[in-house]
């Protein structure tokens, strides 16, 4: 076992945590700390740099962020569409690394590597058909985002060697985010150095939840803040989107450290740089008929397929939500919380399903109730339907996602009473 190899799968905060307690462990200066990305250098330049001894022999740190070569082979047409959503949504950084991926595996010969410099677009003979228009490789070769001279064939590099020729005082640390176990070369590392993973707690989503909500009260016990009941509600729903919710409350605290109150306004500066905050104003732009709203938020270039695939999910539960509140209670209406959580949530609380309603808090469901009481109930269930087919489209065709959910919201907006 060398323990001067470390190998982190995990997300980014697993991975800053694990990094921060090797770096008290080893005790290495910043200054004697080398930050690598995975593929900005070639294999054998890290190597020698890994090889290279410190003038006086003090402690360095390479740290190899990203490591993509625990990955088993993906399917050259999963590739492409990969790239072609970074592409869509001005990746282009990261859409040239997946184009180079994808065409790695083509083996191209030094004359057909030839043949795609001076003509880019005769790629499209050697990528097959696709209903995807692969134009946009021509522009990220253009932009020389795909080198297509990094292709040129060259030796497998010998991982293996890099392993045995770390010199004594020196540590490499490799993080990645995409591993199989079964790879060759996760093996090799999982044999010579410590291998550190994130293990996936397989507790149920009800338990989750309540294991969040007891952490937003014991913060607001701790911090001694007033917040309102709505506000509360409101920043436990973004706790449990979040994926970072020890260093959101962190900077929450920060946020309210001067301040007497918590408002709505802290909870959004707090999760503003979540992957899709503009979700939360959807419920509340229904509800006002703000169509045009609704629909810049669409429009909002910063949107990934990502974005849209998780935006899909979160309609689908508050249409479920509502059409469950509609169901049970028929024909009545409710003015006012008081009254919902009087008449419906009391009322039928002990045949509620415990998964979906009876695990949510009555103020929550009296907004969802809010959202579409405007609607027809059959109406809401041919739109909660529509949205698995949105959500099939999203995942198996270049339709474009914003023109799903333009028209999606625009029919939703021409049904209601």
């Amino acid at each position: 076992m060398n323990n001067r190899i470390y190998l982190i799968s995990g997300d980014d905060e697993y991975q800053k945590e694990q990094i921060e307690e090797i770096i008290k462990k080893i005790g290495v200066s910043s200054e004697n700390i080398d930050n690598i990305i995975s593929g900005d250098k070639e294999w054998q330049t890290i190597a020698d740099e890994v090889r290279t001894y410190s003038l006086f022999g003090t402690p360095r740190l390479f740290i190899i962020k990203d490591v993509d070569i625990f990955k088993s082979e993906e399917k050259i047409e999963d590739i492409i569409d990969k790239a072609f959503s970074l592409y869509q949504s001005k990746d282009y950084e990261r859409a040239g690394k997946e184009v180079l991926k994808a065409l790695k595996q083509l083996e191209l010969s030094e004359e057909e590597l030839d043949s795609i410099i001076s003509s880019p677009s005769v790629l499209e003979g050697y990528l097959g058909k696709s209903d995807i228009n692969i134009s946009f490789i021509t522009d990220l070769i253009k932009k020389s985002l795909v080198k297509i001279e990094s292709l040129r064939k060259n030796e497998e590099f010998n991982f293996a060697s890099l392993i045995s020729n770390i010199p004594e005082g020196h540590f490499v640390i490799l993080t990645t985010k995409e591993l199989d176990k079964r790879t060759k070369n996760f093996k090799l590392f999982q044999n010579a150095g410590t291998f550190l993973e994130k293990k996936e707690s397989k507790i149920s989503s009800k338990e989750l939840r309540n294991r969040i909500d007891n952490e937003i009260d014991s913060f607001i016990k701790d911090t001694k803040k007033h917040i309102s009941p709505e506000d509360l509600i409101y920043l436990k729903e973004l706790a449990f989107e979040s994926s970072f919710l020890k260093k959101k409350l962190e900077k929450l605290a920060l946020v309210i450290e001067k301040k007497e109150s918590i408002t709505r306004e802290d909870i959004d500066n707090t999760f503003d740089d979540d992957t899709f905050p503009d979700s939360q104003l959807i419920p509340e732009l229904i509800r006002k008929k703000d169509l045009n709203s609704l629909l810049k938020i669409i429009l909002n270039p910063r949107n990934t397929k990502a974005d849209f695939i998780k935006l899909t999910g979160y309609l689908r539960s508050l249409l479920r939500n509502s059409i469950a509140i509609r169901e049970f209670s028929a024909n009545e209406e409710y003015d006012d919380f008081y009254s919902f959580e009087k008449r419906f949530y009391k009322k039928y609380f002990d045949i509620l399903p415990k998964e979906t309603l009876k695990s949510q808090h009555p103020y929550y469901l009296f907004q969802c109730y809010l959202n579409f009481k405007d609607f027809q109930l059959r109406d809401l269930k041919r739109f909660y339907l529509l949205l698995f087919e949105i959500d099939r489209n999203l995942k198996s065709t270049q339709i474009t996602p914003k023109d799903l959910f333009i028209d999606f919201f625009t029919e939703l907006f021409s049904t209601r009473n």
